[in-house]
């Protein structure tokens, strides 16, 4: 048996309209013009297949039922399904154009099935309460999520105000669509949604709907949603919430003086790390939280030991946590090679004065100033799931805090694969690392080589997505140790500096294993010293 209303388009015996009134299958019925409700006599013989004997209905709600007032649901219709001894059950909400809907009232049933379309034909899309104002009735109507939200509107401003309902926040376009015209009758339309991911994305399908200039959002930046608000005797917040509500606009258009605002607190500057090279420090001003930082060079120019050597400087300078992906070394050769720079000199060739597993452990933990989990080492050699790398550095930064990761090198993430697919793999993973530093407030370290033409190779889109590019510039074959063992730094692209060209000359010690930055006159003489030698 449906629980729509079984006769429609009667005459109302309380206010004499011709054709508002319906009636139930137990003889209760509903006014559309008057809005009264009139209560039918017990039955005792309804039976449906989700439910108990029934033996009644109630007009009024039970005692302090989600904040609403018997009034307010008087207004709207609703009824209460009772059980054989009285108990409610369901809250029903007839409707006039399309199947009714029902909610459990007990707390003990699942969340995804305490509501429920009950028995009976007639559409599913289409906007709850309707019926129950005019077209146009009002300068404004508020649009919500829920039936319950509609109703708690309603009642918070006084029982004044249209407040209608969408089914769910996945059929927001539908319902609207279907009563377009019913809805664009008011000037001005406020949208409350639920504050969560799903309200938010049915807004944009709703307001896409209608003239951007007539459509509020009220965000709700407290609670959930507009029934919380009344359940928590908050309803006077809502209404300021309300009536703060500003006209749509995307969420990537900035534009009032208040979000302006906003977006300036959110931007405050924070502590940038510093290079441990000092003309490139002065150059980029640092590195800063969510850019990106490419360092490219040909093959076995000494990549990994300049972003160790920035690893290193961060840990004794800073307190922040790091993450070190260097894919082509285990991470026992990562941990060596920075404790060797603290230790200044090469303990992973050990011929000389070794490190026992114990001594290593030791200078390690000094060198992280006993602060557990400082270092994040990647635990992988050789070419991995894009994914999976994406997810461990998020792991990272979201749960270990990491200020700084080094990524060494991108393109062993996805060697291995057909050159068809490299660029476009390379092209993708490079925007979701930018997209990462970006969404999780660290700096990225990113090591890529580069072809021939001194471009990055694979994919141009790594130093397009690069706030700093340092191009890494060394003649390995030069008969002069000093030149031989000297790079330098050469800026191409600063996004935030602006100033590129010539950093650092680094000298790097086979005895020591570190890097020294030199100037031209010193260069000069110890190419001289090791001249004359």
């Amino acid at each position: 048996m449906s629980l729509t209303f079984t006769k429609t388009h009667l005459p109302c015996p309380a206010c004499g309209s011709s054709d508002a009134y319906a009636t139930n299958s137990n003889g209760s019925g509903k006014c559309f013009s008057c809005g009264k409700f009139l209560p039918g006599k017990a039955d005792t013989t309804v039976d449906r297949s989700d439910t108990t004997t029934i033996s009644g209905y109630l007009a009024s709600p039970p005692a302090n039922w989600r904040g609403l007032s018997e009034s307010t649901c008087r207004r709207y219709g609703v009824q209460w399904e009772l059980d054989s001894n009285s108990n409610p059950t369901k809250a029903i909400f007839p409707t006039k154009d399309f199947r009714t809907k029902a909610r459990y009232l007990g707390d003990d049933v699942p969340h995804d099935r305490r509501w429920v379309w009950l028995k009976g034909e007639g559409k599913t899309r289409g906007v709850y309460g309707k019926e129950h104002f005019e077209k146009g009735s009002a300068p404004s109507i508020t649009v919500t999520e829920g039936q319950l939200d509609a109703l708690s509107v309603y009642q918070m401003f006084g029982s004044k105000y249209p407040a209608v309902s969408i089914q769910s926040s996945a059929s927001a376009k539908s319902d609207l669509t279907e009563d377009f015209d019913y809805i664009n009758s008011f000037k001005k339309i406020y949208f409350c949604f639920d504050n969560d991911e799903p309200g938010k994305k049915a807004i944009k399908e709703a307001v896409s709907l209608f003239d951007p200039r007539k459509c509020f959002i009220v965000e709700l930046n407290q609670l959930n949603d507009a029934n919380e608000y009344l359940e928590k005797d908050r309803a006077k917040d809502f209404v300021n919430l309300w009536w703060n509500a500003e006209p749509y606009k995307p969420s990537n258009i900035i534009s009032s003086f208040r979000d302006i605002g906003k977006l300036i607190k959110e931007y405050e500057q924070k502590p940038s790390i510093a290079y441990p090279f000092p003309i490139l420090n002065e150059m980029a001003h640092g590195m800063r939280e969510g850019e990106v930082v490419l360092l490219t060079a040909f093959e076995g120019i000494g990549k990994t030991e300049i972003i160790r050597a920035i690893e290193y400087h961060t840990l004794v300078n800073t307190d922040y946590n790091i993450g070190s992906i260097h894919i082509e070394e285990d991470p026992v050769r990562s941990l060596q090679g920075l404790v060797s720079l603290y230790k200044r000199r090469p303990i992973h060739l050990g011929e000389k004065n070794p490190l026992t597993n114990k001594e290593l452990l030791d200078e390690y933990q000094d060198l992280c100033k006993g602060v557990d989990n400082r270092v994040n080492f990647y635990n992988h050699f050789g070419s991995e799931d894009p994914d999976t790398v994406l997810n461990d550095i998020r792991f990272m930064v979201s749960a270990n805090d990491c200020k700084l990761v080094g990524l060494d090198h991108i393109s062993l993430v996805i060697s291995g694969i057909a050159d068809s697919e490299e660029r476009l793999r390379l092209d993708n993973l490079s925007t979701k690392l930018k997209e990462l530093a970006k969404e999780l407030g660290f700096t990225l370290l990113l090591v890529s080589h580069v072809n021939d033409d001194g471009k990055t190779r694979g994919s141009r889109n790594i130093s397009k997505i690069a706030d700093l590019w340092v191009h890494l510039d060394r003649d390995p074959e030069h008969p002069n140790p000093i030149v031989r063992n000297t790079t330098k730094l050469i800026v191409k692209k600063n996004r935030f500096g602006a100033v590129t060209g010539l950093a650092d000359k680094l000298f790097f010690d086979k005895r020591t294993f570190c890097l020294s930055p030199v100037t031209e006159k010193e260069q000069a003489l110890k190419v001289l010293e090791e001249t004359i030698e």
